[in-house]
């Protein structure tokens, strides 16, 4: 497994194991992040969008999908700022720009390894 593939399967890993938890156990999350608890469906269903989108994080780095993780980078920077922006509006607790920067610094692991395998094997552009 490569260094990219690395980091997306463990940010993979990641955002299933949060999803899961938002999905089945909403309160006790919302407790580890000092949130109040709450009821709300969309909670459970964004906790499940969550997971299912880390399972596509671990497939592409089971299969070294160099195409995904590039795509990945931009969309991961998009998070930290909208979440980032959420905070600064006064509408989210400040725990949710930690899981923005989070994002931020597994999408710069996954482009410093892109960068790297780039650096001593030209030709893994082409994948």
């Amino acid at each position: 497994m490569t260094k990219a593939a690395r980091s997306s399967a463990i940010f993979g890993v990641y955002l299933t194991l949060s999803g899961l938890g938002l999905a089945i156990i909403p309160n006790s999350i919302s407790a580890l992040a000092g949130l109040p608890p709450t009821n709300a469906m969309w909670t459970r269903m964004f906790g499940a969008i969550i997971g299912i989108l880390g399972l596509y994080y671990i497939q592409a780095a089971r299969e070294n999908n160099l195409a995904f993780f590039r795509m990945t980078l931009w969309g991961r920077g998009l998070v930290c700022v909208s979440f980032v922006t959420l905070v600064l509006m006064g509408v989210a607790a400040p725990i949710i720009a930690v899981a923005g920067l989070i994002d931020l610094c597994c999408a710069l692991w996954t482009w410093l390894a892109i960068r790297r395998e780039e650096q001593v094997s030209p030709l893994a552009e082409s994948n």
